[in-house]
C-alpha cells in the first residue's frame, strides 16, 4: 500500500444559518505525509472533524468553504467535479468514523458491504469482490474472516467492528485514510491494539490522518501534530516537539490538561 501526501492550505469556511454566516474555519493549513500518522488535536468544537469532512468533500450541506486547497499529488479536491470526486471519495481517499455500529449498515453482512464498496471503485465481480472482503477482513486481523464477513454488525463486538469499518475504507486501497476518534467508546486494550493496526499500516506507505482529543494515544503513535482551536491551526511541528517544546501557550495548556509529561515519548 503506498501513500501519498496530503496537503490542506487556507481552507477557510462557514455554516450558513437564519442569523447569517458563521465562520469555522479559518486559514487551516498543514501537511500529512505518506508513511506516517499525523494528528490533529484540539479541544471539541475546534474544527478538526469538520476539517476533516471538508476533505472528502462530505461536510454538513450548510458548510461553505469561501477559499482554500486540499492538494492530492498537487490535485485540488476541492474543485474536482462531483463525478470524479466520487472516483477519488473511497479509492484514494477514505475515512474512518468514530462510531462503527452506526457507519455499518445493520441489515447487510459485513462482508456484503465491504464487497459492495469494493464493486464501486474497482471492475470486479460479486464473487472476486466477496473474496477481497473476506482478505480485508483478514487484514485487519478479525479472526475466522470468512465466517466473521456472513455475520451482521450487531454480531460484532465494538472492537471487531471498528476493524471492520476500517477493513471497509481499505478495501480499495487507497493512499490516504482519515480517521475520525477511531478508539472512542473502546477500552484501552482495544484502543492499544487498533492503533498498533494503524501503525502497521503506515509503515507499509499509508498516509493517515488521526482526528483525536487523547493526547496519549498521539504521543504513543503519531509522527506530527497539528493543534487546532477555534477553527485555525496554532501549531504544526513533530510530535516530540509539541511534547517537549510547545510553542503555542494553548498546546502547553493542553498538555497540562491531559497530565501527561515528557517521560511518555521515551
Amino acid at each position: 500500500m503506498s501513500g501519498a501526501s496530503l496537503r490542506v492550505e487556507g481552507l477557510t469556511g462557514h455554516f450558513r444559518t437564519r442569523r447569517g454566516a458563521v465562520p469555522v474555519l479559518d486559514d487551516v493549513s498543514f501537511t500529512a505525509r505518506a508513511g506516517q500518522v499525523t494528528a490533529i488535536v484540539g479541544e471539541t468544537g475546534s474544527g478538526k472533524s469538520l476539517t476533516a469532512l471538508s476533505i472528502l468533500r462530505i461536510a454538513p450541506p450548510e458548510f461553505v468553504v469561501e477559499r482554500g486547497r486540499v492538494l492530492l499529488d498537487e490535485v485540488d479536491l476541492l474543485t474536482l467535479p462531483e463525478r470524479r470526486m466520487r472516483a477519488v471519495r473511497g479509492a484514494r481517499v477514505s475515512m474512518v468514523f468514530q462510531d462503527a455500529r452506526a457507519a455499518l449498515n445493520p441489515v447487510l453482512p459485513v462482508g456484503r458491504q465491504l464487497a459492495d464498496v469494493c464493486r464501486l471503485h474497482r471492475p470486479v465481480n460479486r464473487r472476486d469482490a466477496e473474496k477481497a472482503a473476506v482478505e480485508a477482513l483478514a487484514a485487519v486481523q478479525i479472526p475466522d474472516a470468512a465466517r466473521r464477513a456472513r455475520q451482521y454488525p450487531h454480531e460484532f463486538s465494538g472492537g471487531m467492528a471498528q476493524r471492520a469499518l476500517i477493513a471497509m475504507a481499505l478495501i480499495c486501497e487507497p493512499e490516504v485514510v482519515v480517521f475520525d476518534e477511531p478508539t472512542t467508546g473502546l477500552d484501552v486494550t482495544i484502543q492499544a491494539e487498533i492503533m498498533a493496526l494503524i501503525g502497521t499500516l503506515t509503515a507499509g506507505g499509508l498516509t493517515a490522518l488521526l482526528i483525536t482529543h487523547d493526547l496519549g494515544v498521539v504521543a504513543e503513535t503519531c509522527a506530527a501534530v497539528v493543534v487546532m482551536r477555534d477553527g485555525r491551526v496554532v501549531e504544526e511541528a513533530s510530535t516530540e516537539d509539541v511534547f517537549t517544546r510547545p510553542r503555542h501557550p494553548y498546546t502547553a495548556e493542553l498538555l497540562a490538561a491531559s497530565r501527561l509529561v515528557e517521560g511518555s515519548l521515551a
